[in-house]
């Protein structure tokens, strides 16, 4: 078979994984556009309501702002956690809607239709194995730090930024990588700012890791940076996160924080927790947004790739172009653990920290989710490297 062929099996076979698996976790029922019912509480309604407040106004400047949403305090729906992106294309079409519209379920399949797909494209770096690739994106779609964010953070469901941003890294020899990179900061801003911080920092590494090529011209080089931060700013404002004043930044940094042992702790907030078989370990308040558990088939991963790895340590090295990555995830590790050590039920204050920028980001157990995914990717390349099919 052709390349084209090879890539079009691949291609469908990821989007049509995807969709099986929202179908089978999600339902049809949420692509109902005129289906509410679902968001009538707790966070989704406050997103289906700043949608309606936005889409029944007109355009303004910056071109998510919505003051009819709001105790009259005009902000953006950025801060609604309405989806700027899809509020923004679905407005365009308002007349055309019914009275009562939601797109949150098309969001959502797009959401599980892209994971599919980023995941197949980062897996057949390791591999082109059709099985390896299927077998390991259902790892990826099946992850549970990717189908907790269904109890009502849907935003927060879109994963495929990171997944995309760490394929990006590795797939060097993609010429386009800029333009992508654009694109992907764009979008996370446009729909989570948690995604976006995490897609910049990759971003900055990516950057780190080509001044590592001597063939770099670096005025265009770095005329590109300065135009995707002009274009960042441009977003930034467009979106509607320069309308509060003021501070912005709210308590929680140290609460929603990453638990030591969430790796292999089912909890996730859930009475019974996340597995049929390992039993939940108690853990601290607000540890939830630190639920980072691998899956029982992701335990069973990460302890066989370690053996792997133990076996034949002496010929695996990170090749130093990855050094700037390897010390942006232990970053983030440290970041989502924050200076609150908490260990089963038990929190330790190692040193008390008033950084703005923390308090922004106040649910910083989230920010392990790069990691989480890096180590699910490294398990399988341990296994595929050392191991026939």
């Amino acid at each position: 078979m052709t390349k084209k062929v090879i890539n079009l099996i691949n291609w469908t076979s990821a989007i049509t994984l995807g969709c099986l698996v929202f179908l089978l976790i999600v339902g049809p029922r949420v692509l109902d556009g005129t289906n509410i019912a679902w968001l009538t509480s707790g966070d989704p309604s406050t997103g289906y309501l700043g949608w309606e407040f936005f889409r029944h106004d007109q355009w303004r400047l910056p071109f998510a702002l919505n003051p009819h949403y709001g105790l009259e305090v005009s902000s953006s729906i950025i801060y609604s956690d309405s989806n700027v992106l899809f509020a923004f294309i679905f407005k365009l079409f308002s007349v055309f809607l019914p009275e009562h519209f939601q797109y949150f379920g098309i969001w959502l399949l797009v959401c599980f239709v892209l994971q599919a797909l980023f995941a197949w494209k980062l897996i057949g770096i390791i591999s082109n194995n059709f099985f390896i690739c299927l077998f390991g994106t259902c790892l990826f779609l099946f992850a549970p730090i990717f189908l907790w964010r269904l109890y009502g953070h849907y935003n927060l469901v879109g994963h495929f930024f990171i997944l995309f941003s760490l394929y990006i890294i590795f797939k060097q020899n993609n010429s386009s990588g800029k333009w992508l990179w654009l694109c992907l900061i764009i979008g996370a801003l446009l729909v989570h700012s948690y995604l976006a911080a995490m897609v910049i920092s990759l971003w900055i590494i990516n950057i780190i890791i080509n001044l590592f090529n001597k063939k770099i011209n670096y005025k265009i080089f770095f005329g590109e940076i300065l135009i995707i931060f002009i274009l960042i700013l441009i977003t930034l404002w467009g979106a509607g996160y320069f309308s509060l004043s003021g501070r912005i930044a709210g308590g929680g940094y140290g609460v929603y924080c990453m638990n030591l042992l969430s790796l292999f702790n089912p909890n996730g907030g859930y009475p019974g927790g996340w597995s049929y078989i390992l039993k939940p370990f108690p853990d601290c308040l607000g540890n939830y947004e630190g639920f980072n558990y691998l899956g029982l088939g992701g335990v069973f991963l990460l302890i066989w790739a370690s053996f792997v790895y133990w076996q034949n340590r002496k010929e695996l090295s990170v090749p130093k172009k990855y050094y700037p990555l390897c010390v942006l995830l232990f970053g983030f590790t440290l970041y989502a653990i924050s200076t609150n050590i908490s260990f089963l039920n038990y929190k330790f204050e190692l040193i008390k920290l008033n950084i703005p920028l923390f308090e922004m980001f106040r649910a910083s157990g989230r920010f392990f989710w790069p990691v989480f995914y890096m180590i699910l990717f490294l398990c399988i390349l341990l296994i595929v490297k050392f191991y026939t099919r």
